[in-house]
């Protein structure tokens, strides 16, 4: 699942590390480049480009097969690809960057789209602009906004986040129901559904995690609502009726026994994988860990996601996660990494075709629809061309800014939402909750406290 730590832990996490990144940085400028025999037999020049990404069966694949394919064409470049979890990527980059120790971070780093902000930031000479290399108008726009700062773009734009429901058809059959009941849904319908579910296989609909708040994510962004007004910088928090609505329904999934817990990625995987649930409301990106269940190959369909009925503005499209690749301007390889970059995930259509049929790629280009690939069956869904579905649902995403600090945010909500379910006043938590995220955001963005927001 995915967390973040506030300011002040990341402070922390960063001096713990200290001792870490000294034993294990990577090559830095100054020893980016190896040596290779050339042709005459002389020895030639060979550089080295390191990547850090996270999610194994995703960003990292898709940054193998970059490297495989472009290492056949330049056999002057060696390129590392560094597995890590997306909180010690944080952890790290932000430590390295305020050290400035180069040698211990990598040419290229994948940033998730609701932390890039602050680090532009905290560190706005740190990444290269890509202007130079990329025509952004060949992203959507709403991507091509999350990359950019003040009129400048800096990310190569990578995945859609495009939130979609997966189900287990086979188990959504035995209490009594059809694809077409699964079809453009509400969350007070997708509750109901739920109910039978649990009571004719076991089975929960949904898995939730309470310091994860993914889901409360998509319902905001359903109806174009945040932690964060359009600005990205006034809280809307207390007050914000869509955001009290997505609690509420949250809350009714423990309430009604529809949903199960799970602590971090591992258990939330297993619950999926092991058949404890029989749906899965995420981004399109999760379709690559679902197939790893081989023996549950043709259980599996795709549908959009439910709506909030309560929100007149809540739509069956919505988003979670995605992320783009960074390069850090002061390592001492950019020209270089700019060339790979440009070559696999930037504009070769071939490469992100190639993509597409290895982990679901649903590109944020916008003739992406054009790949062969997106008109491909996928035989272990049934054969659906689900990235059809997935295409469709990423051009009608809501656009949200994201500020500088959903995690921020999401860890205060948090704290609070246990003593929600267990009967507490939502508006007065909603209040506690807005006091505490303006004084971060304050803090954090250098942003003047407003009076109205913490009385």
């Amino acid at each position: 699942m995915e967390k973040s730590k506030s300011k002040k832990r990341r402070i922390l996490v960063s001096a713990i590390l200290t001792g870490a990144l000294a034993m294990t940085g990577c090559a830095g400028a100054g020893s980016a480049v190896s040596q290779a025999p050339g042709e005459t037999g002389q020895v030639a020049k060979k550089t080295k480009l390191t990547m850090w990404a996270w999610d194994d069966s995703f960003n990292v694949k898709a940054a193998k097969l970059a490297k495989d394919y472009y290492e056949k064409e330049h056999p002057d470049v060696e390129i590392e690809v560094v597995s890590r979890e997306r909180n010690e990527i944080v952890g790290k980059l932000d430590y390295g960057l305020a050290a400035q120790a180069y040698e211990n971070l990598p040419d290229i780093v994948l940033v998730e789209d609701y932390e890039i902000q602050e680090f532009f930031l905290k560190y706005e000479d740190e990444f290269a602009e890509l202007s130079d290399v990329l025509d952004y108008s060949e992203f959507m726009d709403y991507k091509t906004s999350l990359v950019s700062r003040e009129g400048r773009c800096y990310g190569i734009p990578f995945d859609s986040g495009a939130a979609v429901m997966f189900y287990r058809l086979d188990l959504i059959e035995k209490a009594g129901y059809k694809e077409e009941d699964m079809e453009d849904l509400t969350w007070e319908r997708f509750i109901e559904i739920g109910k039978a579910v649990r009571e004719k296989t076991g089975a929960y609909l949904l898995t939730v995690e309470p310091k994860d708040l993914g889901i409360i994510r998509i319902m905001l962004q359903s109806a174009g609502k945040w932690y964060v007004g359009p600005n990205g910088t006034d809280v809307d928090i207390e007050g914000n009726q869509v955001l009290k609505d997505a609690i509420c329904i949250y809350k009714k999934f423990l309430d009604e026994g529809v949903a199960c817990t799970a602590v971090g990625w591992d258990e939330f995987v297993s619950a999926f994988q092991s058949g404890k649930v029989a749906s899965v409301v995420s981004g399109c990106w999760i379709a690559s860990t679902i197939q790893e269940s081989e023996e549950q190959a043709g259980c599996w369909r795709v549908a959009r996601i439910p709506q909030m009925g309560s929100c007149p503005e809540s739509v069956n499209a919505s988003n979670i996660g995605g992320s783009s690749w960074y390069l850090l301007k002061n390592k001492g390889n950019v020209e270089e990494a700019k060339e790979f970059m440009a070559g696999t995930f930037g504009e070769n259509k071939e490469f992100l075709n190639e993509l597409v049929g290895e982990i679901n790629l649903v590109s944020t280009r916008k003739d992406a629809g054009s790949f062969p690939n997106y008109q491909t069956p996928n035989e272990y869904f049934g054969n659906e061309v689900i990235l059809r579905t997935f295409a469709k649902v990423a051009e009608e995403v809501p656009g949200v800014n994201y500020g500088l600090n959903t995690y921020d945010a999401e860890e205060q909500l948090s704290s609070e939402l246990q003593s929600i379910i267990n009967g507490s006043d939502v508006d007065e938590a909603l209040h506690r909750v807005q006091i505490k995220v303006v004084s971060i955001i304050g803090d954090a963005a250098g942003h003047p406290l407003k009076i109205s927001q913490i009385s």
